[in-house]
């Protein structure tokens, strides 16, 4: 049953009035950035052994998910 402030969207999907949890969302959003950093480690490691070089977009992506990451605080 749909609280008295949720709605329905045009395509007919309850939408909640409730609170947002600011440390719900930076923890979700830190563990998709350290996803990223994950996938793309082994570009690190080839560049390490081989040399090659590590694109200039991955470069940039990867430090900003680590400037992303922020520390959750849990009550």
């Amino acid at each position: 049953m749909a609280q008295t402030n949720d709605f329905y969207d045009v395509n007919g999907n309850l939408v909640r009035s409730d609170p947002v949890d600011e440390a719900m969302l930076q923890a979700m959003d830190n563990e998709a950035n350290k996803a990223y950093l994950k996938e793309t480690d082994w570009y690190v490691t080839r560049k390490a052994e081989t040399g090659k070089a590590i694109p200039e977009d991955v470069l940039a992506k990867r430090e900003a998910a680590r400037a992303a990451i922020a520390e959750v605080p849990f009550n």
